[in-house]
């Protein structure tokens, strides 16, 4: 999971690429309360490779990664705007789920993604068939029930990757991953990085106070 900040050296450029557009200006320089907070689906993982390469580029500091990140940033932006646009095509989805079975079910895979709860369990929870419950599950969170849970424990063990120095393995375990080769191939595509990758990059830039896997 990434917090991704932009100081206000950013502002000037961004200026200059959106001079003629200016909703994206207002969009972008607007202040809160007039400008409230966007919640935006990552419905085919766009979002995710942009914060893959702002991480990067900002972890590897390469002669053009701040015009490689204001690149990213530009295409974040527009990505954000279109989410925007389409926000009633997915509130649509989602009054059909209703909103209080859609909550229910989504707290309850937040507060222990890593618990089994079988799909037929949840459908019928929110009061669905398991076959509707698929389809409007698809439709709210963009994503397939599988693929939803597996982001959740992918978060878990990123957080844990750069809080701890605890062994990949046992990370893996932890978040309900047996099989090492299933779990290094899942947690790159929904990353991009293989956790040592991450946790490498995060070690460089002093976290976790450089300390190595713990061993045993």
């Amino acid at each position: 999971m990434y917090n991704c900040l932009f100081d206000g050296s950013h502002s000037q450029p961004l200026r200059r690429f959106f001079a003629e557009d200016e909703e994206m200006l207002r969009f972008i320089f607007a202040r809160y309360p007039d400008q409230t907070w966007l919640h935006c689906k990552d419905k085919d993982g766009s979002f995710q490779r942009i914060f893959n390469t702002l991480f990067e580029e900002n972890s590897v500091k390469r002669s053009d990664s701040n015009d490689m990140m204001q690149a990213e940033l530009v295409k974040l932006l527009l990505l954000i705007r279109r989410s925007k646009e389409n926000d009633m095509a997915v509130e649509s989805g989602a009054s059909k789920f209703g909103e209080d079975a859609l909550e229910s079910v989504l707290n309850l895979l937040r507060r222990d993604p890593v618990k089994a709860v079988r799909m037929r369990d949840l459908a019928a929870m929110a009061g669905f068939s398991e076959r509707q419950f698929r389809r409007q599950f698809a439709a709210c969170t963009g994503m397939s029930y599988t693929d939803y849970v597996n982001k959740l424990r992918v978060e878990i063990c990123c957080d844990l990757l750069l809080a701890t120095n605890e062994k990949i393995a046992a990370i893996a375990r932890l978040a309900g991953y047996e099989d090492m080769k299933h779990f290094n191939r899942l947690f790159k595509r929904i990353t991009g990085q293989t956790p040592r990758q991450i946790r490498s990059m995060h070690a460089a830039r002093g976290g976790v106070d450089g300390q190595k896997e713990t061993r045993g």
